[in-house]
């Protein structure tokens, strides 16, 4: 009797394993894409539920534009380093203005930002799920900017 029990629990577990796998393939979808019809086979699960995690995981983008902040920034760029720096000791923040969008920059301490304050730059990070917030994790001179 306790060896079927086991025998029984161990098919509940699995049959309920099987059941979660495909509530989630059906459930769990690109924002803004319409759910996915289910998997034929557990192969095919794995490699749809893969998919799905990998396109929910931000890409890191690369942007070019000038470091400025809001007050600074004027139709013709930025009034320059001197300008932006102090804005940013006004307390403005600073921001990414790339062909004609403000990024709004997330980590305002990130290493050699403000060095780079009224510099046209080449800017490398996560956007983040606003669409308009950005995560520095690289910055350089932009050797083709003006």
């Amino acid at each position: 009797m306790i060896h079927l029990t086991r025998i029984c629990n161990v098919r509940t577990r699995i049959a309920t394993a099987a059941v979660c796998l495909s509530v989630a393939t059906l459930s769990i979808h690109a924002v803004g894409q319409p759910p996915i019809a289910p998997p034929n086979s557990s192969l095919q699960a794995k490699h749809h539920l893969a998919g799905l995690v990998k396109a929910s995981v931000p890409q890191e983008q690369t942007w070019t534009g000038e470091i400025t902040t809001a007050m600074c920034k004027t139709a013709t760029g930025s009034m320059g380093h001197d300008c932006v720096m102090n804005c940013v000791k006004a307390g403005e923040k600073l921001v990414l203005v790339t062909k004609g969008h403000v990024k709004e920059i997330g980590n305002q301490d990130f290493n050699d930002l403000t060095t780079h304050a009224g510099h046209h730059v080449k800017l490398t990070g996560y956007l983040g799920p606003d669409g308009k917030t950005v995560t520095v994790t690289q910055i350089e001179m932009d050797s083709h900017g003006n």
